[in-house]
């Protein structure tokens, strides 16, 4: 299973110092009760000049939860926090910026392995490893303003109305979740 945390520690320099910002954040070990994972394009190195630190949490009391993320993290630059529903399910979301980077904080109720964002990653790590030509298509397209499922759906010529369940139904016809 792809690893995030290792990918960014031994990753390209721009990885490294991601995994350097997280680690002077502190959010790993602060919501180690959480259950945290760190998703998205920069662990895959798939990232844009835009690309953001994308952590997922395992939440069940929101209101708990928005309140230690406002406490921890009010301080950095451009601090929003906001609860929201997608999809039908409540999630506590928060952004700032800190070290560099633009941090994408997103809790719900259900554990961060089952969460769309994880499965999303491991799936695209999967391609990546599968097919050399598809890092820099990818690339490419968010370059020129594709989600990033979108432009994996775009490069693999999967059909979507929606492309985040599109990927996640071809991630699990081809057994990578």
């Amino acid at each position: 299973m792809f690893n995030a945390l290792s990918a960014l520690k031994n990753g390209d320099a721009l990885q490294q110092r991601a995994y350097e910002a997280i680690d002077q954040v502190g959010v790993l070990d602060q919501f180690a009760s959480y259950q945290p994972i760190v998703c998205g394009t920069i662990p895959l190195n798939i990232h844009v000049d835009d690309s953001d630190l994308d952590i997922i949490f395992y939440v069940d009391d929101f209101d708990r939860f928005a309140e230690e993320l406002q406490n921890t993290f009010q301080q950095f630059e451009g601090f929003h926090l906001k609860r929201i529903t997608i999809k039908g399910e409540d999630v506590v979301k928060a952004n700032f910026h800190a070290y560099g980077f633009e941090f994408e904080l997103f809790g719900m109720n259900k554990p961060t392995e089952r969460q769309h964002a994880y499965l999303h990653m491991v799936i695209e790590a999967a391609l990546l490893e599968r097919f050399s030509w598809l890092k820099d298509a990818v690339t490419r397209m968010k370059q020129q303003g594709y989600k990033t499922e979108a432009a994996f759906c775009e490069c693999l010529g999967i059909q979507y109305h929606d492309p985040f369940d599109a990927l996640l139904d071809y991630g699990r016809y081809h057994h990578f979740i």
